[in-house]
């Protein structure tokens, strides 16, 4: 058993791994600020349903990608269609809720002046 103190660069390299830069530190310790802020505001719903929206908008791309299209053309139709879908499925949603019957309504209005 070897008992060298690691004083010296090389022999810390080769004992421990290289160091982490300043810079990489820096970020790990901003990530972190930002994850507990995060938890703490309640964010994580957002956050989550961020990172999908992203997931499919890329994995949608990739797709279009392997078409016709570039990828930048790509990501701009997905995110396009994405948007038309979404604000069709709030339109029929509100639709819905104004042809609905009256108790329904009541409970919005109920709900809109609380």
């Amino acid at each position: 058993m070897s008992t060298k103190d690691p004083s010296s660069f090389s022999e810390r390299t080769q004992t421990y791994g290289p160091l982490p830069m300043r810079s990489n530190l820096a970020v790990w310790a901003t990530m972190a600020v930002l994850l507990f802020l995060v938890l703490k505001l309640h964010l994580l719903g957002a956050l989550l349903g961020g990172l999908a929206v992203y997931e499919l908008i890329d994995l949608l791309s990739r797709w279009l990608h392997f078409t016709t299209l570039n990828n930048r053309r790509a990501r701009r139709v997905v995110v396009a269609l994405l948007a038309t879908g979404i604000v069709a499925a709030l339109t029929a949603a509100g639709v819905h809720v104004v042809k609905s019957p009256a108790d329904i309504g009541n409970a919005v209005r109920d709900a809109l002046r609380a």
